[in-house]
């Protein structure tokens, strides 16, 4: 997430992975934790295999709340494929159709490959930066480094209830 404003508008940037749902036999982005009132633009950026899409977002296309969570957390914006849509680039084809439909005022600013020069510079100023953090290496060696951060977290919740089902 990033938040910035120049001379300008408050913008919102949000990305999200396109990532296929087994459970819908679908293709979908999933954008967390959007305030459609804390800002004045919503930027939001596609990451597929290939590239990457930039899309002015409506605050309305694909908005979602999450129960009683939403007041905490904000919205989801989910943007999916039809079901059984197995290949990432039709599914991608189709979401761009949605975006472009009359019901959808969002508007695709541009793409980029990810072998583009300017996303390579951006991926390793992230690693040189890492690389030269304080905890760089620290977990390296321990059995979850390799889980992302939301696994990881129901991982230690689910210790943790194993642990509170031995004591109580």
């Amino acid at each position: 997430e990033s938040h910035w404003a120049l001379d300008g508008p408050h913008v919102l940037c949000k990305s999200a992975q396109f990532r296929w749902i087994p459970g819908s036999k679908s293709w979908r982005f999933q954008f967390q934790n959007v305030r459609p009132a804390s800002s004045d633009q919503l930027l939001l950026i596609k990451y597929t295999p290939q590239k990457l899409y930039f899309v002015k977002h409506d605050f309305k296309f694909g908005l979602t709340t999450v129960g009683e969570r939403t007041g905490a957390l904000g919205h989801h914006i989910v943007l999916s494929s039809s079901s059984n849509t197995s290949c990432w680039k039709d599914a991608m084809a189709d979401v761009l159709l949605q975006i472009k439909s009359s019901s959808s005022s969002c508007k695709l600013l541009g793409v980029m490959d990810n072998s583009d020069a300017r996303v390579s510079k951006a991926i390793s100023a992230y690693f040189e930066a890492r690389a030269t953090a304080p905890d760089a290496g620290a977990y390296d060696s321990t059995p979850m480094s390799k889980l992302s951060a939301p696994l990881r977290g129901l991982r230690i919740q689910a210790i943790a209830q194993e642990v509170d089902a031995m004591l109580n």
